[in-house]
């Protein structure tokens, strides 16, 4: 899913359409593999058997899924690629045996469904089922016999199961990098709640298969407390597993999409706690076999009744059918259009799921990305108001009480203290915001972005040492966050500490090559430092260089950067050239391009030194942009740094 994301931005930029469109085309792909699978599947069942029919109930089937409400959250929702990725995988896998069983090089068709597997194992848990489904398969519809099934394709389904190595090997380098990249604590929910609770989340997910509304992005399910929570669900999902295993064992090919839909789940419905119990997101892949059970079952049962050899009956089933299909790409439109904005997305939560108090958390984050600080805070506000006050209870109480219920909402108060002061930090208001991320880092102290969001109200109130050692605190617990390294490096810049402020520009620099602020900070500092164990030209004319081309050219501060780079490597005809570019652009700027904040005077003088041979010397600063704000404020703008 990364490489996807990755090649999107490579093509595209992050423009939102393409990476859409890209969710769209696997989600039609993944379309066409059902419909192949389920049509060849059929074909192998006495109940159908033959190509007409065959047709029109995998065209049912594929169409119903195709447009269906539940799909909108694995496909509208970028994020989610993830679901759709891996079903797309999945289908191709099973698509890729059916075909390979009538196929003159069978071979080919194997090693097909052998490295998509291989690759779905790299998109999503839930792939892991899917080599067990084609065994499931291959003995119900195929050979009817576990034996048989392990007599003739053996090695192909020993091969196939061994691909879980390559998803073995993923899960210990995403539970390392988790490790290294540290983050909240969070206590082991009780697996036997946990359990219990997903017979609700079962019966919820089949609910919305036939009933697709309302649907929510962030349903923040609480875990049941026992048995009595789940008096009638538990046994009314447990008759439907025990039956779906009775069919199985017995190669009933209903049994099939029974056991798709519970093998699909397994990883996310079963003893293996999430910090989330219900997801839509989910179903993507299981909702293709409840409609199959429904297509083929209703078809097999019409066929069972008088009415059979009246085409009439079978056209009105088929005019139904299209009618449910009809609605539910009308509900699929219209679920659309809440993804409009973030913030309608969570307003539509908090509608339909007010005791979220994470949609709280979100949308107020969201209001603040906006640049609506005054809206943030009334809806962070209105969180405090809704979350127990933790205020005075130690931590270790606080983690007890986590661990013990994990729907404790200790994060929900950590973040709405953070969101408050996040809204009073934009509103200017910063020591009215500094008590609000001191209860936030001290609820959960673990939280990098407390403590780094602490240093910037406190370093707003020119308390920089303070600002300095909590940033050295968020970086300590977060190495890898790229923002709170460049805001260490600019106050340790500030404060003259310009050796260790390099490195952690340098750091900076590494987690996003494409910080052009981060990028002229260094490239100045090693260039005009009056240190000269500190001046590097060499790596400063490497650094400074693609600020050029990030800018467009348009930029007279990434010029002058440039040809102060050049003129401390020794390139003094070339910092010449670049310092008489920064001069023409600040004369006649070009349309459309900011105003510089690199002052002519001063670019005047720059060129006069390189022209006499000289580099420029200055004692690197953090300096405050030309209208005064402090640079850790403007350090997201492109490259507006001036020595």
């Amino acid at each position: 899913m990364d490489l996807s994301f990755a090649l999107n931005r490579a093509i595209s930029g992050f423009n939102p359409a393409d990476f859409h469109l890209t969710n769209l085309a696997i989600h039609v792909t993944a379309t066409l593999l059902l419909y192949g699978f389920v049509r060849r599947s059929l074909l192998l069942a006495p109940s159908v058997g033959r190509p007409a029919p065959a047709a029109w109930l995998a065209f049912l089937v594929a169409a119903l899924w195709t447009v269906h409400p539940l799909q909108t959250e694995s496909v509208t929702y970028v994020v989610q690629r993830a679901e759709s990725l891996m079903g797309a995988m999945g289908l191709g896998v099973c698509y890729a045996f059916v075909r390979s069983l009538d196929a003159p090089r069978p071979g080919r068709w194997r090693a097909l469904a052998w490295m998509l597997c291989l690759l779905g194992m790299g998109t999503k848990e839930m792939m892991v089922m899917v080599p067990f489904l084609l065994v499931l398969f291959d003995a119900t519809f195929v050979t009817d016999s576990w034996i048989e099934t392990l007599r003739k394709r053996a090695w192909f389904h020993t091969a196939m199961i061994a691909t879980l190595a390559g998803f073995a090997a993923l899960l210990a380098t995403g539970m390392a990098r988790a490790a290294d990249e540290g983050g909240l604590f969070y206590g082991e929910s009780l697996r036997w709640r946990y359990l219990l609770t997903q017979s609700q989340a079962l019966l919820h997910y089949l609910r919305l298969t036939i009933l697709p509304w309302p649907l929510c992005l962030d349903y923040r399910w609480p875990l049941v407390a026992g048995w009595r929570d789940v008096i009638w669900q538990a046994p009314l999902v447990g008759a439907f597993v025990a039956a779906a295993a009775y069919g199985a064992i017995r190669h009933r090919r209903w049994a099939f999409p029974a056991m798709w839909i519970l093998a699909i789940l397994a990883p996310t419905s079963s003893v293996l706690p999430l910090p989330d119990v219900v997801f839509e997101h989910r179903m993507y892949l299981p909702l293709a076999g409840v409609l199959a059970m429904a297509v083929v079952g209703g078809y097999v049962l019409i066929g069972s009744l008088p009415l059979a050899g009246r085409r009439w009956a079978q056209r009105a089933a088929v005019g139904v059918a299209l009618l449910v299909t009809l609605a539910f790409a009308g509900l699929t439109w219209q679920r659309n259009t809440d993804y409009r904005t973030e913030e309608a997305m969570w307003r539509e939560v908090i509608h339909a799921r007010p005791g979220s108090l994470r949609a709280y958390v979100s949308l107020s984050t969201a209001l603040l990305a906006e640049h609506r600080p005054g809206d943030a805070l009334v809806v962070a506000r209105a969180l405090l108001d809704r979350v127990p006050d933790y205020q005075g209870v130690p931590f270790a109480e606080l983690e007890r009480r986590w661990k013990a219920r994990p729907e404790t909402p200790v994060i929900e108060y950590a973040m709405a203290h953070n969101n408050v002061g996040a809204a009073y930090l934009a509103l200017d208001r910063n020591a009215e915001a500094e008590p609000h991320f001191r209860e936030a880092a001290r609820v959960v102290p673990r939280a990098y972005w407390a403590h780094s969001n602490l240093a910037k109200a406190l370093y707003f109130q020119g308390r920089r040492a303070e600002a300095v050692a909590s940033w050295r605190t968020a970086v300590a617990l977060q190495p890898k966050d790229q923002q709170t390294q460049t805001y260490l490096a600019v106050a340790l810049a500030a404060g003259g500490q310009d050796r260790e402020a390099i490195e952690h520009f340098r750091a900076a620099l590494e987690l996003n090559p494409d910080d052009a602020f981060v990028r002229a900070q260094l490239a100045w500092t090693l260039a005009t430092h009056a240190d000269a164990a500190l001046r590097d030209g060499a790596e400063a004319v490497r650094v400074a260089e693609p600020l050029l081309a990030q800018a467009e050219g348009r930029s007279a501060r990434a010029f002058d950067v440039v040809a102060a780079a050049y003129a401390e490597a020794g390139r003094l005809p070339e910092a010449v050239h670049a310092e008489e570019q920064a001069l023409q652009l600040i004369l006649r700027p070009t349309p459309g391009a900011a105003p510089s904040s690199v002052l002519p005077a001063e670019v005047r003088e720059r060129l006069a030194l390189y022209g006499q041979g000289q580099p420029y010397r200055q004692r690197a600063v953090a300096p405050a942009d030309t209208n005064g704000a402090s640079p850790v404020k403007v350090q997201d703008e492109h490259v507006r740094a001036r020595p």
